[in-house]
C-alpha cells in the first residue's frame, strides 16, 4: 500500500479458541485430535469404541451423552471421551435346523444400543449374515463352516443372524453360541 495522504486503517481480528481432544486408546478412538478454530465454529466429534467398550459421555460438548456430537467453540475446550467397559452376560447356545440347500433359519438377538455381541457359528457349509433392526447388513460373514464374530448394536432392537444352507439336500443342524456384553 502506498501512503500518499492521511489514511485510516482498521484491523479486524477474529477470536480463536483451541480444542484438545483425548481418549483412552485401549477403549476406542475419536475422529479428531482437536485444533484451533474461529469463535462460533462447530466441530463434529465421533467416538468409536473397541470391544468390549461402549461410548459413555464426553463432557464440555453441546450434548454430552450423544455420539456423534458437536462442540461449539466459544472458549478453549478440553474434551475427553469416556468409554464404559462392558460386562459379559451369560453365554447363550442355540441350535438351528435349516431344511436343505437354499433355505434359511434366523436367530434373533434383542439388544440395547451400544451392547456388543461376541460369538461363534458352526455347522456344514452355510452362509451367515447379521442384520440390524432395520434390515441393514451389520456383517456379511460369507460362506463358511465355522466363524467367530462380534458386533456392536448401533441402535436398540432385534438383530438377526441369518443362516442359509449352501450345500445339503437334507435338514442340517447349526450351532450358534453368543454372549451379550452390557454396561
Amino acid at each position: 500500500m502506498v501512503i500518499n495522504n492521511d489514511k485510516v486503517i482498521t484491523a479486524n481480528f477474529i477470536k480463536q479458541y483451541t480444542l484438545t481432544v483425548s481418549v483412552d486408546s485401549n477403549a476406542g478412538t475419536v475422529n479428531s485430535s482437536g485444533g484451533v478454530y474461529d469463535a462460533g465454529a462447530t466441530v463434529n466429534l465421533t467416538a468409536t469404541p473397541v470391544f468390549p467398550y461402549a461410548f459413555g459421555s464426553w463432557p464440555c460438548t453441546d450434548n454430552n451423552n450423544v455420539n456423534p456430537t458437536i462442540v461449539t467453540m466459544n472458549a478453549n475446550k478440553q474434551i475427553t471421551v469416556n468409554y464404559i467397559k462392558l460386562i459379559a452376560g451369560k453365554p447363550i447356545n442355540v441350535n438351528e435346523t435349516v431344511n436343505g440347500a437354499g433355505n434359511t433359519s434366523v436367530v434373533v438377538i434383542a439388544l440395547n444400543q451400544f451392547e456388543w455381541v461376541q460369538g461363534e457359528l458352526g455347522g456344514p457349509d452355510f452362509r451367515a449374515v447379521i442384520q440390524d433392526p432395520n434390515g441393514g447388513i451389520v456383517k456379511d460373514l460369507g460362506a463358511v463352516q465355522h466363524v467367530n464374530f462380534s458386533f456392536q448394536a448401533k441402535i436398540a432392537g432385534n438383530y438377526t443372524i441369518a443362516l442359509t444352507d449352501t450345500n445339503s439336500l437334507a435338514a442340517t443342524s447349526y450351532s450358534v453360541t453368543y454372549t451379550i456384553y452390557h454396561p
